[in-house]
């Protein structure tokens, strides 16, 4: 809402300035390649860790899952900024492109840019539902990780 935020404020900042929030996990995909240029994204990412850390909010990079086809080379390029750029801020990682190799499909419906849900029609069944879809198994390492961040850094902290 733009009557919420400052003048010169971007809507994260907006959003940062009135939440506060201690993490922020950034989840990137095919919208992402498909409408970004590889430098525009790195760019764009590079900013967002930026603005995350000046505001000490700790940013958590999430790479995506992709289909075979024309733009594997891209997704991979596009998942490879992801990851240089979280060992070069020595930030959180969730690689969910390496978990979701498992998965039937790599855990995508044949649209090729929405996740499989679980067999019981929810994305939070940890049941067994994590080996099989692909919105299972990327909320459960979204919570795992939130987790490790809560118990290992977050701890104590107001």
């Amino acid at each position: 809402d733009p009557a919420l935020c400052e003048d010169d404020e971007g809507p994260l900042a907006c959003e940062y300035r009135r939440v506060r929030p201690a993490v922020a996990v950034m989840m990137f995909g095919p919208n992402d390649m498909i409408n970004l240029r590889i430098e525009e994204f790195e760019v764009a990412v590079r900013g967002i860790i930026d603005l995350s850390l000046a505001e000490g909010v700790i940013p958590v990079l999430t790479t995506f899952t992709w289909h075979r086809d024309v733009r594997w080379e891209q997704a991979l390029q596009f998942n490879m900024v992801v990851v240089d750029l979280a060992r070069e801020y020595d930030i959180p990682l969730i690689n969910f492109w390496r978990a979701a190799q498992e998965l039937p499909n790599l855990g995508l419906v044949r649209d090729y840019t929405h996740l499989t849900a679980g067999s019981v029609g929810t994305r939070i069944a940890f049941t067994g539902d994590e080996a099989v879809s692909g919105y299972t198994l990327r909320n459960l390492l979204t919570l795992q990780t939130l987790d490790l961040l809560r118990r290992e850094v977050l701890n104590g902290q107001p």
